[in-house]
């Protein structure tokens, strides 16, 4: 039999669950959690590092829990994959992570977004991006950009050193991994 792993990157954990690619029955599931940390009052950040070693995690509980219906590691066909929103991963020219990722919940861009709503205007704002700019929205990874480096917040010159940018970064920094691991 043939199955499909799925795996989502959220908030508090990940979750991987293997599918029968016949019929997409569910096979089995795991859930690992890792730490959310708030460094600041409004800042939301988490380490790369944590979401790689849950995910790995995940998978391989997963798998033990699909040997009772005989799938072994290389019955999986395909991968799916999800994760959280608006955050930004920093990584250097060998694709190391610089920094903690900031999450969507941060809201330490809230004074830049204020800054760019009072100069352009709401109603033009909305003509524009079709929205207003909140710390939360999907162009905040931009104004986290600008805090990072308007205020020194990457510490170290880690936001001058960054190789690579990954924003909506959960799924793309989990592919750039597996293509940088053994």
């Amino acid at each position: 039999m043939h199955a499909l792993l799925g795996l989502d990157l959220g908030t508090t954990g990940v979750k991987a669950a293997l599918f029968a690619a016949d019929d997409g029955r569910v096979l089995s599931t795991a859930f690992i959690e890792y730490p959310l940390f708030h460094p600041h009052p409004g800042w939301a950040e988490q380490d790369p590092a944590d979401w790689w070693q849950a995910t790995i995690s995940a998978i391989r509980t997963c798998l033990v829990g699909a040997v009772r219906h005989n799938i072994q590691p290389e019955d999986v066909r395909g991968i799916g994959l999800s994760g959280q929103m608006h955050g930004v991963v920093l990584l250097d020219e060998h694709h190391q992570v610089l920094r903690p990722c900031i999450i969507w919940a941060d809201q330490r861009s809230e004074a830049q977004c204020r800054w760019i709503t009072e100069r352009v205007g709401a109603a033009r704002l909305i003509e524009l991006v079709a929205g207003d700019i909140r710390p939360r929205t999907p162009d905040a990874p931009a104004q986290r950009l600008h805090s990072l480096s308007a205020d020194g917040q990457a510490g170290n010159g880690n936001f001058r050193r960054g190789g690579h940018l990954l924003a909506g970064c959960e799924a793309g920094y989990m592919v750039s991994r597996s293509a940088q691991s053994d």
